[in-house]
């Protein structure tokens, strides 16, 4: 074998262990973007949700603001009917229509 070609197959198998590692890079960038694309989606996703529930607790904090007054409400009837007679015969009466 002569010097020329004994440097040739050294560059020839340097640069297929190059292209093997590039190869190999190549491939795990590959993955990376797609695992970063459905994490993205996943995030995504999970902000829409979070957004559902954050509409849904201030709708439950409008109900709860709500209460203090409904039971204020309710505890001056309450004292009202007391203060009077008091309650007289409960009468169910039927309604068509209406279960």
């Amino acid at each position: 074998m002569s010097i020329s070609s004994s440097s040739s197959t050294q560059n020839n198998t340097a640069l297929q262990a190059l292209l093997a590692s590039k190869r190999a890079e190549l491939s795990s960038l590959l993955t990376l973007r797609d695992l970063s694309t459905e994490l993205t989606n996943q995030i995504t996703s999970l902000g829409a949700k979070l957004e559902t529930l954050d509409n849904g607790f201030e709708a439950v904090a409008e109900v709860m603001a709500n209460w203090g007054a409904v039971l204020g409400v309710l505890g001056m009837v309450g004292g009202e009917i007391s203060a009077t007679e008091g309650l007289g015969s409960v009468v169910r009466i039927p309604v068509e229509g209406v279960e």
